[in-house]
């Protein structure tokens, strides 16, 4: 599934890229760059480059064992099915609890992150990081070094000009 973000408001685009995140069911949020409405019409008949920005989907909560299995795929590039499960089942025996087989492993663990683009199947049962890990890495390891921080947004307004924090009075 691809979202296209273009045509949306705010509000819109952030129920969509929430539902995104939530379902690990959509491959790809997109804008369309276009000039104006009339290029906008045309967005299914386009190969151009620049055409089209993608837009990393941001896993609110990757969970710990999602985190290792990139971190694995990461440090060997690629895993069979049977390595991966053999691996997660030995090494991290207290987060992989509860994968009782390399089916259960594929269904809930591997396959979301495939849909996303985080990991591809280069032949059947053989994975490898995917394209979207590419997009999303920067954004992960900037949101894990902020918790490493325990940075406050209140604190974040005072080293950072580029957010700054307004209060709102309400009457009692």
């Amino acid at each position: 599934m691809w979202i296209n973000l273009t045509g949306g408001n705010n509000v819109i685009n952030l129920a969509l890229e929430l539902a995104a995140a939530l379902s690990g069911d959509v491959a790809r949020l997109y804008y369309v760059q276009a000039e104006d409405e009339i290029a906008e019409r045309c967005v299914r008949f386009t190969a151009e480059d620049g055409y089209w920005v993608d837009l990393p989907i941001m896993p609110l909560a990757f969970g710990r064992l999602r985190q290792v299995i990139i971190d694995l795929l990461t440090e060997r590039e690629t895993l069979s099915l049977s390595d991966l499960y053999s691996r997660l089942r030995s090494e991290y025996w207290d987060l992989s609890r509860g994968l009782d087989s390399e089916e259960t492993l594929r269904e809930e663990y591997l396959k979301p992150l495939w849909k996303q683009g985080i990991l591809t199947e280069r032949a059947p049962g053989v994975y490898t990081l995917g394209p979207q890990w590419e997009l999303v890495r920067p954004y992960q390891k900037a949101l894990e070094e902020a918790r490493g921080r325990r940075e406050t947004l209140e604190a974040l307004c005072e080293r950072e000009d580029w957010i700054r924090m307004e209060e709102i009075s309400f009457p009692n």
